[in-house]
């Protein structure tokens, strides 16, 4: 029969089982009341008056548990509610803000730069619009409160949850004076470590491939990266659905990872195709811009806006997409 080891624990000066305070600690107003918080911790975590796990002390002016959990509750739900309730304010303005925007653009001129017979012109125009505006209105409610009384069943009712999906999402904005020539020497990461042994792809157009592209591919291959290079059509022309159909379908197949990064090295139709291909691929893969125009420094790479052009008009296709770096070289 092995013998029985008996552990007793005994009740020990906090400093003795933690150790001496941190500097900044010992600077406190009370020491007798830290000094005793810790002894309490000490007992709380050695298990010296309360079996082996131990419990912390409740203080006089603590609530017990219980309360403060329904307390918590109601708190939340409390808030839950106002934050839908704002939710719902700030749709309503933002739709209220986008019909005024659209009578703004609808109307150009202000009416006091009007002479009498246009105000009389724009204010039939306002008429017929808002009698329009009605009947519509009375076409729907006449039409559903006849599907209503033809089924019976009275209207469906729904319950209504919300939730947000994200995180907020940062871009950091650099400035670095020959980094466009010489990548391998900047001091910051550029393409993020855990991107290391994924294919990076780097854009340009045809004018920017002439002047710098080789020397910025040859950097990141100097780093160990594999880089492909593609290059586009310069300005607007790239801008199609047709361009980004084919690129999307090279990149494709030459094979891309959820870590790959896709990098621009142009003015904004580059940063613009660029980023619409990133923000699709893989439901969105990594996206550095690093624009050589004072127009894309200021306006395409920041603005979040990623498009090509349609049939139908300019940027009618695209997405708003946050890239991981912008990268300036002035």
């Amino acid at each position: 029969m092995s013998p029985t080891h008996v552990v007793t624990m005994r009740r020990e000066a906090s400093r003795e089982l933690l150790g001496e305070a941190l500097e900044f600690v010992q600077l406190a107003n009370d020491p007798a009341a830290l000094d005793a918080f810790r002894m309490d911790y000490a007992s709380y975590r050695l298990g010296a008056s309360h079996g082996a796990k131990g419990s912390r002390p409740q203080r006089a002016d603590e609530a017990p548990l219980g309360e403060r959990e329904t307390k918590l509750a109601a708190q939340l739900k409390k808030t839950t509610e106002e934050l839908v309730k704002a939710r719902r304010r700030v749709d309503e303005l933002t739709k209220s803000m986008r019909d005024l925007d659209a009578v703004r653009a609808s109307y150009a001129t202000d009416d006091a730069e009007l002479n009498a017979v246009q105000l009389q012109a724009r204010a039939s125009i306002r008429d017929r619009a808002e009698k329009r505006r009605v009947s519509r209105v009375r076409r729907v409610e006449s039409a559903t409160a006849a599907v209503s009384r033809a089924s019976g069943a009275g209207p469906i009712e729904a319950s209504n949850y919300s939730f947000a999906t994200g995180a907020p999402v940062t871009t950091d904005v650099l400035v670095a004076r020959g980094v466009v020539a010489a990548p391998e020497r900047a001091g910051f990461e550029v393409i993020p470590l855990a991107s290391a042994s994924s294919p990076i792809f780097v854009f340009t157009d045809e004018t920017v491939d002439g002047l710098y592209a080789n020397r910025f591919v040859s950097g990141f291959e100097k780093m160990g990266y594999v880089v492909h290079k593609i290059v586009i059509p310069d300005g607007e022309d790239a801008k199609t659905l047709e361009v980004y159909a084919e690129l999307s379908d090279k990149v494709l197949s030459i094979g891309i990872d959820k870590l790959s990064v896709l990098v621009s090295l142009g003015g904004g139709a580059v940063a613009n195709v660029c980023g619409f291909i990133a923000s699709t691929l893989h439901r969105g893969i990594g996206l550095i811009h690093f624009p050589t125009t004072l127009l894309a420094q200021c306006d395409a790479a920041i603005s979040h806006k990623q498009a090509v052009n349609a049939p139908h008009g300019k940027n009618l296709v695209g997405s708003y997409y946050a890239p991981l770096k912008i990268v300036v070289d002035p």
